[in-house]
């Protein structure tokens, strides 16, 4: 009798435990969707700061921005897991003092992101310093989607993440603009560059759409059957910055120069896939020998742009404005280049979530001071 008392006791305790597991991941797991925003953007509507983010640079003193790159939190992958992530990022403010922290995407990631994205508002915010993310391909593609994750963006009290126009590509094109008293310093663009797309196949290379070039990243050439050079195609099956991505760009560095007296600024276009010209800017550099006065840093992949050119890096040479574009997403490329007037920098990688190499670790230290933008790396050491 005391051995079926035991035994159904058992049970229930087992089915009890079931139950509960299976609440918790029911809760962990169920997808969840934010509210699209309302705002939509026409290229003849009036360019006005207070619809932008303003932040107030100290005269004679520099302002300082850190860049965190694919931080990529996931909420079964890292439980107990984020020490050396978070222990970088700490030491990387410690260390840097940042005026405003930048993420390049890719926050989260997997198939279950709630939790994580809770946990890094609330982490990023205990520094109590403003932080500025943009969406990479991998945030809400699990039980999030993005307008879900920027609406916890959006409850931060340090973070100035926007949703932006509903109407062009993404969420969250929005823009930050620093200034010194009435004169805008630099003004910061902020897009979300996608997550991806099915290409056409087009083995005769006939698409004119498509990006070729003769040599390919890893140095080797493509042969013809008769051993002439064949050109390779440029680029991987990601999400490419829409055409009226293009357009609000124009209208926004366009806009501010009407609103700094005529003046254009200078401007930093943040977000998380490579251009196109990341591509060509490596080969240049390669070709001069790696010289230091045009780069640094290292290629260790291949460039994960679209395999389509949209015309922003255009766009950005047309108006003259945007000296500096920063990315993220190639894990293990870390150079940054100046191609054409404009350097085009892969953000060093935070942290040691997805594939990575040990000694690639820490964040990019953008200072703006009276003589232009300084870019580079800060690595960090975790034991």
């Amino acid at each position: 009798m005391q051995t079926k008392k035991k035994i159904k006791i058992a049970v229930s305790v087992i089915l009890a435990a079931v139950l509960i597991v299976g609440v918790v991941l029911g809760i962990l797991w169920f997808p969840v969707k934010g509210e699209t925003t309302n705002e939509f953007w026409l290229s003849t509507q009036p360019y006005r700061l207070e619809d932008t983010v303003i932040l107030q640079k100290e005269p004679g003193k520099d302002f300082k921005i850190l860049n965190l790159a694919d931080v990529q939190y996931s909420d079964t992958l890292d439980i107990g897991k984020r020490a050396y992530t978070e222990e970088t990022i700490r030491k990387l403010i410690e260390q840097t003092q940042p005026d405003l922290i930048t993420m390049t995407g890719d926050q989260t990631w997997t198939a279950m992101q709630k939790q994580s994205a809770k946990h890094l508002v609330a982490f990023m915010d205990s520094f109590k310093i403003p932080w500025a993310p943009v969406f990479g391909n991998h945030d809400g593609e699990g039980n999030a989607d993005k307008n879900w994750l920027a609406d916890q963006y959006m409850s931060s009290e340090y973070c100035l993440f926007k949703k932006g126009p509903n109407n062009i590509g993404g969420v969250g094109n929005y823009i930050i603009n620093i200034m010194e008293g009435d004169k805008i310093i630099q003004s910061l663009i902020m897009m979300d560059s996608g997550q991806g797309r099915s290409y056409p196949e087009d083995p005769d290379q006939t698409n004119p759409i498509y990006m070729y070039a003769d040599e390919l990243d890893g140095g080797e050439y493509v042969l013809n059957a008769d051993g002439t050079r064949k050109q390779a195609q440029v680029g991987t099956d990601y999400e490419f910055i829409s055409e009226t991505q293009v357009q609000w760009y124009k209208w926004a560095i366009n806009g501010a120069t009407a609103a700094n007296g005529g003046e254009t600024p200078e401007s930093i276009a943040f977000f998380h896939i490579a251009l196109p010209e990341y591509y060509y800017a490596y080969l240049q550099w390669k070709e001069s020998g790696y010289d230091a006065s045009m780069g640094f840093g290292e290629k260790r992949e291949q460039v994960c742009c679209p395999k389509v050119n949209t015309g922003l890096f255009a766009a950005m040479q047309e108006l003259g404005s945007t000296k500096n574009v920063v990315v993220g997403h190639d894990h293990i490329n870390t150079y940054s280049v100046l191609y054409e007037g404009i350097r085009l920098t892969y953000g060093l990688k935070t942290g040691d979530r997805c594939y990575r190499d040990e000694d690639l670790n820490g964040g990019t230290l953008l200072t703006i001071s009276q003589d232009g933008v300084q870019t580079e790396h800060i690595s960090i050491e975790i034991e």
